[in-house]
């Protein structure tokens, strides 16, 4: 009995412990149960934030999607124009394309056909060549033998007979030399290409020179060099322009001489011409852009002698007072310019070549006191030095550079022009004639 008691208590005992195991059981339950709610709920917050933050950042995926979708379709609408631009450049250059081929196959006919046209007149151009060529040998050839006749006919008949006064065979033989060195300075200068194109060569057409370069093409360089150089510039730059002589009856003006210079002339001065027997128009600083002013003229003063001897009896005040402006012009009111000038003198028939040049007061040979009142009056308007005189003594081609290209025999002739002399019986046909004619002149024939 009592065991049975003390197991009943000892029951009861374990039913009461067990009683408080489970209320110990349902109390930490139950705080589980709270934890886990606790829990739970902190969970659902931090998935809501991260939900949100997830949500949020989807969103910006989003837009940027959008953003990216809406560019594409801009790129794309972009591209699209482009390409169809480009199908339609592609399109436009593919018919240009066709055209210029077109136009250049019609261009490499037409060429083809001007090619054969101008081999046609390649070959007939060489056969005018030929044909030219050979008209020129000819030519050249008459042009000789004309220029000898005319050199044989003019020494042996002209002047023998009487047909040029012995007077004027000096300045025929200057006005020859000037013209010879005229053409060497001219003949190698080139034309426009408007003269070109219209068929001018430039052996036919005329232009003026510089002073400088006419006097290097009568002289040489190594004459100009050593006596002329020193020439003031302004005189040197001067412009000359004359193709031919033209024989006058007045003593030219500031203004006429213009007239001739435009004409490209020189002037054969008029019967008994004080001191000057040629004058050469000359026009300094003109640039071509303005009309000629008379004020620019100047001039060539040339005195031709044909002595024997070195010099003439009247040297030098023949080279320098008496071929001044103000010997050449003197009573002419109207002659004011003072423009410098030269006073050319050519002494052909000296023995000996030589060549001087200085300046007029070097020479005080004023002959008359209006001369000398009209020197010192330039002296004192500042106008002094304005004649430079050059002398060319003699007639080779030591002095004389333009002769360089003319044979002995064609200088030959021009030297026996200088010493040629009338001859009345070369006029007379019958012997009869030319024994009276012996018979009015005893001492010039010999019997």
């Amino acid at each position: 009995m009592a065991s049975v008691d003390k197991i009943e208590r000892e029951l009861e005992y374990a039913k009461t412990q067990y009683d408080k195991c489970e209320e110990k059981l349902k109390e930490k339950e139950e705080k589980l149960k709270e934890k886990e709610e606790k829990l739970k709920k902190l969970m659902e917050g931090e998935k809501e934030d991260e939900l949100r933050e997830k949500e949020d950042e989807l969103r910006e995926k989003e837009d940027e999607l959008r953003e990216l979708k809406k560019n594409l379709r801009q790129e794309k609408y972009k591209k699209e124009n482009e390409k169809h631009w480009w199908i339609e450049d592609m399109q436009e250059l593919e018919m240009q394309k066709e055209k210029l081929e077109k136009q250049i196959e019609k261009q490499k006919e037409k060429l083809e056909e001007e090619v054969k046209e101008l081999k046609v007149e390649k070959n007939e151009l060489k056969v005018d060549m030929n044909e030219l060529k050979t008209s020129k040998d000819r030519w050249e050839l008459q042009m000789q033998k004309l220029q000898n006749t005319l050199m044989e006919t003019t020494k042996t008949d002209a002047l023998h007979t009487g047909y040029i006064e012995p007077g004027y065979r000096g300045e025929l033989v200057a006005r020859l030399l000037l013209m010879i060195a005229w053409d060497h300075a001219t003949r190698d200068r080139d034309i426009s290409p408007h003269l070109g194109n219209l068929g001018y060569s430039k052996e036919f057409v005329s232009r003026p020179i510089r002073v400088k370069e006419f006097l290097i093409s009568l002289f040489g360089q190594e004459n100009y060099d050593e006596h002329i150089q020193s020439f003031p510039q302004k005189l040197a730059n001067g412009l000359l322009a004359f193709t031919h002589f033209i024989p006058v009856t007045y003593t030219p003006n500031q203004t006429q001489l213009r007239t001739l210079f435009i004409r490209f002339a020189a002037v054969i001065c008029k019967r008994n011409q004080a001191g000057v027997d040629l004058i050469i128009p000359v026009l300094l600083d003109w640039d071509g852009s303005s009309p000629i002013s008379v004020d620019s003229m100047s001039y060539f003063l040339i005195q031709v002698k044909n002595w024997s001897k070195v010099y003439d009896a009247h040297w030098p005040s023949s080279a320098t007072s008496k071929l001044s402006r103000e010997f050449v012009y003197k009573g002419k009111t109207t002659e004011e310019n003072q423009n410098p000038y030269l006073s050319l003198y050519l002494q052909l028939g000296a023995p000996e070549p030589a060549l001087d040049s200085f300046y007029i007061e070097s020479f005080p040979a004023f002959n008359t006191k209006l001369q000398k009142k009209a020197r010192l009056e330039a002296e004192k308007a500042g106008k002094a030095k304005a004649q430079y005189c050059l002398s060319g003594l003699g007639l080779d081609k030591i002095l004389y550079r333009c002769l360089d290209k003319l044979s002995d025999d064609d200088i030959s002739i021009l030297k026996q022009l200088l010493c040629a002399w009338p001859d009345p019986l070369k006029l007379a046909k019958h012997e009869n004639v030319k024994s009276l004619l012996r018979s009015m002149m005893p001492l010039v024939y010999e019997k």
